[in-house]
C-alpha cells in the first residue's frame, strides 16, 4: 500500500499568487491528480471526471469547500510546478512507500504532440 502522498509533497511551493481567488489548495489538486492516475486516468478532462465520480471520498479526506477543480485548474497547476521538486517530492514519496516490497516497476512517457504539449503519463506497480 502507497503511503499517504500529502506529507510528502508538503514543501512544494505553489506557484500561483495568493491571493482571495485562490480556491484549491496545491495539497488538493496534487492528491486528486495522483489518485486518479494511479487508477488509469491519464489526461485532465479525465481526472476532473474521476475527481467528481469520487467526491464522497475526497470530500473525507481532503478540506474541499470550494469543491473539485476543473480539468483547467489541473492543468494549469500542474503546468506550473516546479519538475525537479516535484520529481523529488514524487521519489521521496515511492521511496517510503515500497521500502517493504521487493520491486517496483515505474513506467513513464512523456507526450509531444501539439494537442498535447508537456504531457505525462506514469503507471506504477509494486511487487
Amino acid at each position: 500500500m502507497l503511503n499517504d502522498p500529502r506529507e510528502f509533497f508538503a514543501k512544494l511551493n505553489d506557484p500561483r499568487c495568493q491571493n482571495k481567488n485562490l480556491y484549491h489548495p496545491l495539497e488538493n489538486v496534487i492528491f486528486i491528480a495522483l489518485t486518479a492516475f494511479i487508477c488509469g486516468y491519464n489526461d485532465w478532462m479525465s481526472v476532473e471526471d474521476f475527481a467528481k465520480e469520487n467526491r464522497s471520498w475526497f470530500e473525507k479526506v481532503l478540506n474541499m469547500p470550494y469543491g473539485i477543480p476543473s480539468h483547467d485548474t489541473f492543468g494549469n497547476v500542474m503546468k506550473m510546478i516546479d519538475k525537479d521538486h516535484f520529481a523529488l517530492c514524487f521519489a521521496h514519496w515511492m521511496t517510503e512507500s515500497v521500502k517493504d516490497h521487493t520491486h517496483i516497476a515505474i513506467d513513464g512517457i512523456r507526450y509531444s504532440p501539439m494537442s498535447r504539449p508537456n504531457y505525462h503519463k506514469i503507471k506504477i506497480e509494486l511487487g
